[in-house]
């Protein structure tokens, strides 16, 4: 079995400023590339196949998420590319890649390659183009890690009572992202080298009704494959939960209305986070 996620992995360690490519020796029916490109982030598949072949096929497909060009190469050779165009998402384009991966090898000429490349986007790309609609930003994201990190840190300190699982008032569009006992605490995410927090509402420093407001910086670096992701962190505030139904249910809620579907929490396992300092 072809390892895409590995592979993908060994291409960004690279770092090298220019498109790298890996053969894949197992689709044995057309010349087929793992790529990635640095200065965008983008991972895509790419199949080399004969002129005469390419030539029908169409020009340009995508969604919001996923693209697929034929470019002419040559006279006689003609490249298709598959791109990933929502970095978000790169984990269910890692699943179409296995998906489309197995089809490949079991092809037998160019021909049934670039066919079975249109029939499975075809496939995938409805799945694509729903999820895209409602999957977070990645700045979005890495607000919501720093918010659950610093929940987390709260837990930890307070024996996980209720009041601290209740005081994560952000999702409902409150003033402060925690509040309780008359302190508000505002969370703001950065993985600038040297950050800056932006106050977006005034309201956010206004001390009427508190005794405290805190402002905390939670300042991340980003690595790619990284032990901490978004989804580690919400499974394990989830399992720490179990036990209590009601706070369990109140933290998927919260989660629904930040954006996160349930159907959602695996996909955010590619992006990692190292936490630097809060």
């Amino acid at each position: 079995m072809i390892d895409v996620r590995a592979i993908w992995e060994e291409l960004m360690r690279e770092q090298s400023h220019r498109t790298v490519y890996r053969q894949l020796n197992e689709v044995t029916s057309a010349k087929c590339y793992l790529g990635y490109t640095p200065q965008t982030g983008t991972r895509f598949v790419q199949l080399d196949v004969p002129a005469r072949v390419a030539k029908h096929a169409a020009t340009v497909r995508r969604t919001q998420a996923i693209r697929l060009d034929r470019v002419n190469a040559s006279d006689q050779e003609h490249v298709i590319v598959l791109l990933l165009q929502e970095p978000g998402l790169t984990d269910v384009f890692s699943l179409f890649i296995d998906d489309l991966l197995q089809h490949l090898v079991l092809t037998q000429d160019a021909e049934q390659a670039v066919s079975k490349l249109y029939s499975r986007f075809e496939h995938w790309q409805q799945l694509f183009a729903r999820i895209a609609s409602d999957v977070i930003g990645l700045e979005r994201q890495r607000g919501l890690f720093g918010e659950l990190i610093v929940l987390k840190e709260l837990l930890d300190n307070h024996a996980d009572t209720p009041a601290i699982w209740d005081c994560w008032r952000g999702p409902y569009s409150a003033n402060h992202d925690f509040s309780m006992s008359g302190t508000a605490l505002e969370v703001k995410t950065s993985v600038a080298s040297l950050p800056v927090m932006h106050i977006s509402n005034e309201v956010q420093l206004d001390l009427i009704g508190w005794q405290t407001v805190v402002l905390c910086l939670v300042h991340l670096n980003e690595v790619r494959g990284g032990t901490q992701t978004l989804t580690g962190l919400i499974q394990e505030l989830l399992s720490r939960s179990t036990a209590r139904p009601a706070i369990n249910t109140t933290f998927r809620s919260k989660l629904l209305k930040i954006g996160v579907d349930p159907r959602h929490y695996d996909l955010f396992s590619e992006q990692g986070y190292e936490i630097r300092s809060i």
